[in-house]
């Protein structure tokens, strides 16, 4: 199991976001695996999957990406959906997770980044994940010189 990041870090001077994609094991699921969890994503018990989620616990743990946060995930597994239909319809070849995320992070204690909507469009259908956006507010630092 790793974790990369698929694209680059922009630092905006005390700002980081980080786009990444999760990879998740290969291993395929049983039917009834799969089955019981598209019905719990169905029945949107996304709190219930998120305490699986590989990312979460490796930041919990310490291992990745220290002090970053995410906006709360409040939408349906974003891979591995059925390439050429909107909507969320998964493949059985691969667990449903949640692999497209945007983490972000402020240098600044006191000036902290605050997460007003984080969400995927489920009506892009080109590829088999689905991708996520979030919106940020970045508080501005302003350099204030005295003439002394």
């Amino acid at each position: 199991d790793t974790i990369r990041t698929s694209q680059r870090i922009d630092e905006l001077t005390h700002a980081s976001c980080c786009p990444l994609q999760a990879i998740t094991h290969s291993d395929s699921p049983t039917p009834e695996d799969h089955a019981s969890l598209c019905a719990d994503i169905f029945s949107r018990k996304y709190s219930e999957l998120l305490k699986m989620d590989q990312l979460q616990r490796e930041q919990m743990e310490g291992h990745v990406f220290a002090g970053f946060r995410e906006g709360q995930i409040d939408f349906e597994p974003t891979f591995k959906v059925l390439k050429g239909r909107s909507g969320f319809h998964y493949s059985t070849k691969r667990s449903p997770a949640w692999c497209d995320r945007v983490l972000f992070k402020s240098a600044l204690p006191h000036k902290q980044i605050s997460c007003s909507s984080y969400y995927t469009a489920p009506e892009t259908s080109t590829s088999d994940h689905k991708p996520v956006a979030t919106q940020l507010s970045v508080p501005l630092v302003t350099n204030t010189v005295t003439s002394g």
